[in-house]
């Protein structure tokens, strides 16, 4: 019987493997007493930047303080390998982070403070998501760009922190917003897909409770923020089975006429359907729509991954 440690780490290469077919995108999901709150991080597909030349992504790297700070000024979502004071493992583990805070302790060591999206807990002896971390940067043992950016401030964010005695730089979101629309503006980046999915099998996705996306109240509950749904890729689809309602996969774009199951991350399968089409989020505003085929009203899915 696999530990979990072993388990973790068998997980860990199924993952990087998957990583090299279709980069991930991250997602905060916010649970409150009015549904889920769901703050989307458009994924960014690098186009010949210059300004990343030194960070490819998905490629592991040895940590700088220039690299950090450069995550912080642009927004980027890093992989790390960390080794915590309590982990007896050489390689350290894997955690996904916002790196938000760059300074150093009272004792001059210098710290990040980060928004830990996913990865291993030595303290907790199993898997995170979504919590507050202080990381000491010596010991990182390397950092891997993910090729995605993150744009808007975790709840709980200060620029104060007072985990850090003396704070180098933090991240200042108007300053990350403008920078990534500038590459926007100058071509460097795209909000589409490096490619669409045009075979695929199967759809992996979350739910999202207590929201409908209908094209009459596209802001529901502040599910979709409207600042955002420009660079939110949207695939509508049809159910094979008649009774089933249409959905609208969010965050993944998927060619036409192009048949497959959509199940859950744990593999609960939530039935087959066909994509109809797909559109950038703002193309909803700009051309006008207001109905896919005379459907007004989706179940709504946050793509995860695909096979």
């Amino acid at each position: 019987m696999y530990e979990k440690a072993q388990i973790y780490y068998l997980n860990r290469e199924i993952q990087f493997c998957q990583k090299q077919k279709i980069e991930k995108e991250y997602i905060l999901v916010k649970e409150d007493g009015s549904g889920i709150d769901t703050l989307m991080v458009p994924r960014f597909t690098l186009n010949n930047s210059d300004v990343f030349s030194d960070v490819p992504s998905n490629e592991p790297l040895k940590p700088t303080p220039e690299l950090i700070l450069k995550a912080i000024k642009w927004g980027m979502i890093l992989d790390i390998d960390y080794r915590g004071d309590e982990d007896d493992t050489i390689a350290g583990h894997h955690r996904v982070i916002y790196p938000l805070v760059y300074g150093y302790s009272k004792k001059n060591k210098p710290l990040i403070r980060g928004f830990h999206l996913k990865g291993w807990s030595v303290s907790k002896s199993g898997p995170v998501e979504k919590e507050w971390r202080l990381f000491r940067y010596d010991r990182i043992l390397n950092v891997t760009f993910t090729g995605s950016f993150f744009r808007l401030a975790p709840e709980g964010y200060v620029t104060s922190d007072k985990g850090i005695n003396t704070i180098v730089a933090y991240a200042d979101f108007n300053d990350i917003r403008n920078l990534q629309q500038k590459l926007l503006n100058s071509d460097k980046i795209d909000t589409k897909d490096k490619m669409t999915l045009n075979k695929v099998s199967t759809v992996k996705v979350s739910t999202i409770n207590f929201y409908t996306f209908a094209f009459s109240n596209l802001f529901k509950n502040n599910v979709i923020k409207k600042k955002d749904l420009k660079n939110t890729r949207l695939t509508f689809c049809k159910p094979l089975a008649e009774s089933e309602q249409w959905c609208v996969i969010l965050g993944i774009s998927i060619d036409s006429n192009r048949t497959f199951k959509v199940q859950t991350e744990k593999g609960k399968v939530l039935g087959t359907f066909t994509s109809v089409k797909t559109i950038m989020g703002d193309a909803i505003e700009k051309e006008h729509i207001t109905n896919i085929e005379g459907k007004t009203e989706f179940k709504a899915f946050i793509f995860i991954s695909s096979e």
